[in-house]
């Protein structure tokens, strides 16, 4: 448990484990999501930090909130750890900075897992897209974690969350170029009732040049499943060969059925279903019980029951 000064913040940070290093980047509005080092650290040394007004790091007033600023502070604290490159694993706002990362300095993301994030404000639902235009800062409760960490007091939660809301109604606004000049390894992860959408998921799956796809049905935002998430990180090679293989993964479905409005895709994807802790790894197969349809059904259609 430390502090390090990073472009004008007193930035908070702990590292856990030995091993190579993982990056895990917290979502907006809250602080190190402690309850998911366990899961990572027995494999990785883990750097959790937190940005600029978020948990025991202080709001800087005279600092506009912006992604790619939040990405810039990672890297700095990269540098200052003496920690060329490492795997990060970004959960909402923390993904969006981890693509950020991925798109600036590809020499310092290995791989990347990303779960409920977006590369561009339309990648919301609609209904999400309209509360972060409209909600009222001084309406929203104080968070338990805020309220306990915070150095600025329960008083500027209103401030500090109307500084994200301008940030939330503009930003992301990655291009189709930037997308595709992510050379890491990268893995998005998406709930069917996420505040992203599927079908903004699965674009994103298609833009990248090395990614794969996991869709988690009735999880909630920000879903993170364990054992796809170490697969991942551990087992699949940090680049794929030439021609690439797509990856599909689908959780603990009863029934399962995939559509996908690119054939071509269809033709090098791979399907891991996930039940009970056990990956297992079939090619456009029938599964017992687990029945994948080939068909040019558009993306709008793409689901999990």
């Amino acid at each position: 448990m430390a502090y390090a000064t990073v472009h004008g913040l007193n930035m908070y940070y702990e590292i856990h484990g030995a091993g190579p290093p993982l990056l895990l980047l917290h979502g907006g509005t809250s602080s190190i999501p402690a309850e998911w080092i366990p899961s990572f650290a027995p494999l990785f040394q883990v750097i959790a930090m937190e940005q600029m007004g978020h948990g025991r790091t202080a709001d800087v007033m005279d600092r506009p909130f912006h992604y790619h600023d939040m990405a810039e502070d990672t890297v700095e604290l990269m540098r200052q750890l003496g920690i060329e490159g490492a795997a990060i694993v970004g959960y909402s706002d923390g993904g969006i900075i981890g693509l950020d990362m991925a798109i600036r300095h590809p020499e310092r993301v290995t791989k990347l897992v990303i779960t409920g994030a977006n590369s561009r404000t339309d990648g919301y639902t609609a209904e999400n897209l309209e509360w972060a235009r409209t909600f009222d800062p001084n309406d929203q409760p104080v968070p338990d974690g805020y309220r306990r960490l915070s150095p600025d007091g329960v008083e500027h939660w209103p401030i500090f969350l109307g500084r994200l809301q301008r940030m939330w109604v503009v930003e992301p606004s990655f291009t189709r170029q930037e997308m595709q000049s992510i050379k890491a390894s990268t893995l998005i992860i998406v709930d069917d009732g996420d505040i992203v959408t599927p079908e903004h998921a699965a674009e994103m799956f298609r833009t990248i040049p090395d990614a794969q796809l996991c869709v988690v049905p009735h999880a909630g935002h920000g879903v993170m499943p364990k054992e796809t998430i170490l697969t991942f990180l551990t087992k699949f090679p940090r680049q794929m060969p030439s021609r690439s293989l797509r990856s599909v993964h689908l959780l603990h479905p009863l029934h399962a059925l995939l559509w996908i409005d690119d054939p071509e895709v269809l033709d090098d994807l791979e399907i891991t279903v996930v039940c009970l802790g056990d990956v297992h790894v079939h090619s456009n197969v029938m599964l017992t019980g687990h029945h994948f349809s080939r068909t040019t059904r558009p993306l709008s259609d793409l689901c999990v029951v």
